[in-house]
């Protein structure tokens, strides 16, 4: 109200309008790229087809698909298995905007989604062989490992039983490798020491002979008593002497 009570009165001076042509709505379309089977549209907010991707000058100006139709005046965006408007089968997307009500949406052909899910499960399953095959290969050499692995260490432990030197070849598996030199190393060892105790061994004869040599000359003779079994010897020459 002014100021003496009466209300305002406004009137419209100017309009401001705004024409976009279906061709141009068109062109928007077109500048997404989507691949050549898939079928976008623009509608407005009856749901009259503004522009259209595939067969517009057929289908400009009518309805939407009835069952996106019949979507709209409760959903803002959903997804369905539907029929395009050329009888394909497809996978039907829709977005509508809250403050226009104009909506965008977009028919996908279900073969070309089933292709690209047997495309897929086709590389899974190639994977899948190439994996199980590669991991075949692994065991298997890794087996041959070990198998030549236990072979070589067998072997070692036979020579090692029968006094033969041990030569451990490299088997290209670390703790097999360590074994067979730990086994190597006891081999040499055990020789060094057989050799040591049949060095001693001659030793101890010879000395047995000079001693009976030693008690013979001089006719006294020698004995041993184990005192933990009660068993005793003697040498020859105390026989003698006895005699």
């Amino acid at each position: 109200q002014d100021q003496w009570g009466e209300p305002w009165k406004i009137a419209v001076v100017y309009a401001l309008g705004v024409n976009i042509s279906p061709p141009q709505l068109g062109e928007i379309l077109s500048q997404q790229k989507l691949p050549a089977d898939w079928v976008s549209s623009i509608s407005d907010s009856t749901g009259t087809i503004a522009a259209r991707s595939n067969s517009a000058d057929r289908f400009i100006g009518k309805k939407v698909n009835p069952e996106i139709l019949h979507r709209l005046p409760t959903t803002l965006e959903s997804a369905f298995e539907s029929v395009t408007k050329e009888g394909v089968p497809a996978l039907l997307v829709f977005s509508r905007s809250p403050t226009t009500h104009w909506t965008v949406a977009i028919a996908i052909p279900l073969d070309a989604l089933q292709a690209a899910l047997r495309r897929n499960l086709v590389l899974l399953g190639l994977g899948g062989a190439l994996l199980f095959a590669s991991g075949g290969w692994c065991a298997w050499r890794m087996g041959g490992q070990i198998a030549r692995s236990v072979q070589a260490l067998t072997d070692s432990a036979v020579a090692m039983q029968s006094g033969e030197a041990t030569q451990m070849p490299s088997v290209g598996f670390r703790e097999a490798d360590e074994a067979g030199t730990a086994m190597v190393r006891t081999s040499q060892l055990l020789k060094e020491r057989s050799q040591a105790l049949a060095a001693s061994h001659a030793t101890l004869q010879e000395r047995e002979v000079v001693l009976a040599d030693a008690q013979r000359i001089a006719h006294l003779g020698s004995w041993y008593w184990d005192a933990n079994t009660g068993a005793s010897s003697a040498s020859d020459e105390i026989g003698r002497a006895h005699v």
